[in-house]
């Protein structure tokens, strides 16, 4: 199976993949294949279509990728001759999956029924519309897949692909295929499966739940995927060992989740029924808009997020999430908000009634991995008195844990220095908003703020009526791009400004009749500007753990020349004329191999048996006989309890003249046994 189908259509999940990490979201629509599927049954599915695209979009990524993301990856995938060779087809063309007999536009999708177990495992199904199977048949065995069919019984066939098996067969206009894994009963599979063939139940692609999860989507999702709560609760893991009126209770709540994203729009939904949408309306909806936050953060440089919680209600909702059989749980939430006012020393009502439930949380993007954000948080106030008593509240029980504070006053308005050991806060109240920051130089920038983020996406998306928004502002790609520490170079920086969107950004999450979603009037969610955040943290990440990963090399050979080093010194050691020596480790060995591949034009050595025939290597029985990127040296001095060795590796992984070194030194101690020192020394160690 893995080297017939996912052979054939792996370049449409992997173009998948790179084109979400470039394109933009929004957008819904029924995709073809969910027609062949079975509403009742589907537990989940993941489908992508219009599989040309998708990987041209691929394709033109990959070309751009910078030399340090590509020199690893295989050859097919930056080689389009290579890669149409290897898979016998262009899979950037339509007419290139039709010569194998697959119309792309359909796509490929891999669903879980939950008819189909074997034991507690389901067993994927995997759909497209293959309009020439002939076709198929012979690009599948080109490549050596021994694909064949045979015992065509009813409207299935046994398919076979050197040892795989699989069942093939069609519903409507769409093929479906189920691998068959050694042991599994196939008789009553096979009867199960020309059962779903056959069928004529309510098709996936018309069901209620599955068309509003995706109603938000691109009109013609590229890729989409989608989960039933009450398809989960058939698998035999929750049914068998859930109770079954908590299983029913929260798979009437939360009906389904959903992804779709199409070439310029996209979405998320958790779908809910109508209590389940009352109660996170409960918890997540204050009862007061929120005041306008976005005019105490910079317009550049600042990442903010926006949380909103109904203090009014939000226990009411709490509860309302608990199935009727767990009363315990519902009178241990209820005993929660009883407790609160002895805990924070004011009352609940005054608490719900001083604040509206907003809480916004910016930081200064670091410009350098060594420097300390700036930190503000804006919380919203409803009702200054009552606000003020739930403060003093607080810094009074707080008192008792060591917290000390003193009244202030910045620019006018009221507030605290609230100390603790060597950490400062400064808290003021400013209007319909208190502030507080760790210097109070922030605050103070913050009250006189002239250039904000109102009126920019990420102000709007701040100020609106999600229950969740984050904002950044522009520059913020600036900061996060000098934070990476050098670890960037010109190929990534350049693509990275290409494709982020460094005029800032907004996502938000929001709450409708039906339940969760994202985008909105208040700026929307995209995959750029998700990517961006992800980006900026993740490929510095990336490239220092592909780095780091190549490291490993270095550490399990150093390894290996320790161990050597310590089995040759404590081994007995004779003259020519029988006499005992001296305990002392093999003799140095030079810098091997000798030249730098960084100054041959390489990107790493060949395995050359030649270069470890030196006498010292020998002794040390060691040689790298798989290609490798650094260099091994051996250093040896003394004898008897004056015996000491260094190993060593060098490489420039990057070839910018800067080496990376690594070293074990083996010491004598005073009961004559060989000591590691201090483990592993690097110095440089990602270069």
């Amino acid at each position: 199976m893995k080297k017939a189908i996912f052979a054939t259509l792996f370049v449409g999940a992997a173009a998948t993949a790179a084109w979400f990490i470039v394109q933009r979201t929004g957008g819904g629509g029924a995709p073809s294949l969910a027609a062949a599927l079975d509403a009742p049954h589907t537990v989940a599915v993941v489908g992508a279509e219009d599989l040309d695209q998708l990987a041209k979009e691929a394709d033109s990524l990959l070309r751009e990728l910078p030399e340090a993301l590509r020199k690893d990856a295989p050859p097919e995938l930056l080689d389009p001759a290579k890669r149409n060779e290897k898979l016998g087809f262009d899979p950037t063309t339509a007419q290139g999956w039709q010569s194998i007999g697959v119309d792309p536009a359909a796509g490929v999708a891999v669903a879980v029924d939950a008819r189909f177990m074997r034991g507690k495992e389901p067993i994927p199904l995997i759909l497209a519309r293959i309009t020439d199977r002939e076709k198929l048949v012979a690009a599948l065995n080109a490549k050596g897949a021994s694909f064949a069919f045979a015992d065509q019984k009813g409207p299935s066939e046994i398919a076979t692909s050197s040892d795989e098996r699989m069942l093939w067969g069609k519903r409507g206009d769409m093929t479906v295929v189920m691998p068959l894994a050694k042991g599994a009963d196939e008789a009553a599979l096979r009867a199960q499966f020309d059962a779903f063939l056959g069928g004529s139940g309510p098709a996936l692609a018309g069901d209620e739940a599955f068309r509003a999860a995706l109603k938000d989507g691109a009109p013609r999702p590229r890729v989409w995927t989608f989960a039933s709560s009450a398809g989960v609760a058939q698998l035999p893991g929750l049914k068998d060992e859930a109770p079954a009126d908590i299983v029913s209770f929260y798979t009437q709540r939360f009906r389904a989740l959903a992804f779709s994203f199409g070439p310029k729009a996209g979405s998320f939904r958790l779908l809910t029924d109508g209590e389940g949408a009352k109660a996170l309306r409960q918890i997540a909806v204050p009862r007061r808009s929120a005041p306008k936050m976005s005019r105490y953060f910079p317009k550049e440089g600042w990442a903010v997020s926006r949380l909103s919680i109904n203090l009014t209600d939000l226990f009411d909702g709490i509860q309302a999430l608990i199935p009727p059989s767990k009363g315990d749980i519902k009178g241990q939430i209820l005993l929660g908000k009883n407790f609160l006012p002895m805990a924070i020393g004011a009352s609940y009502d005054d608490l719900a009634a001083g604040f509206t439930g907003h809480v916004a949380l910016g930081m200064e993007v670091p410009k350098a991995p060594a420097q300390t954000p700036k930190i503000l948080v804006v919380i919203g106030v409803a009702d200054k008195e009552k606000a003020d008593t739930v403060v003093k509240a607080l810094l009074g029980r707080a008192k008792d844990g060591g917290v000390e504070s003193e009244a202030l006053e910045i620019k006018g308005h009221p507030g605290y220095r609230i100390t603790r050991g060597s950490a400062t806060t400064t808290v003021v109240r400013a209007g319909d908003v208190m502030l507080a920051a760790l210097d109070p130089a922030t605050v103070e920038a913050a009250l006189d703020r002239a250039d904000d983020l109102s009126g920019t996406p990420a102000g709007k998306a701040l100020d609106g009526d999600a229950i969740y928004a984050m904002g950044v502002g522009a520059g913020w790609m600036d900061a996060a791009l000098a934070n990476a520490g050098g670890e960037l170079g010109a190929g990534e920086l350049e693509l990275m400004k290409k494709y982020l969107p460094s005029e800032g950004f907004a996502a938000t999450v929001e709450l409708d009749d039906q339940g969760l979603k994202t985008g909105g009037s208040s700026g929307g969610v995209t995959v750029a500007a998700m990517t961006g955040i992800a980006a900026a943290v993740a490929i510095p990440s990336f490239l220092k753990y592909q780095r780091r990963s190549k490291t490993s090399e270095a550490t399990m050979n150093l390894r290996k020349l320790f161990d050597s080093a310590v089995f040759a010194y404590n081994e007995d050691q004779v003259d020519a004329e029988g006499n005992r020596l001296p305990r002392q480790f093999p003799p140095s060995a030079p810098l091997t191999p000798a030249e730098d591949f960084c100054k041959q034009g390489r990107d790493r050595y060949e395995p050359d048996p030649d270069a470890w025939r030196h006498p010292a290597w020998k002794a040390l029985n060691f040689a790298v006989e798989s290609p490798h990127r650094y260099r091994y040296e051996f250093i040896s001095s003394g004898t008897g309890p004056d015996a000491a060795f260094t190993a060593r590796a060098i490489g420039d992984l990057d070839c910018d003249g800067v080496y990376a070194t690594f070293e074990r030194v083996g010491t004598i101690d005073a009961q004559g046994n060989v000591n590691g020192g201090a483990g592993l020394y690097t110095e440089n160690e990602l270069e």
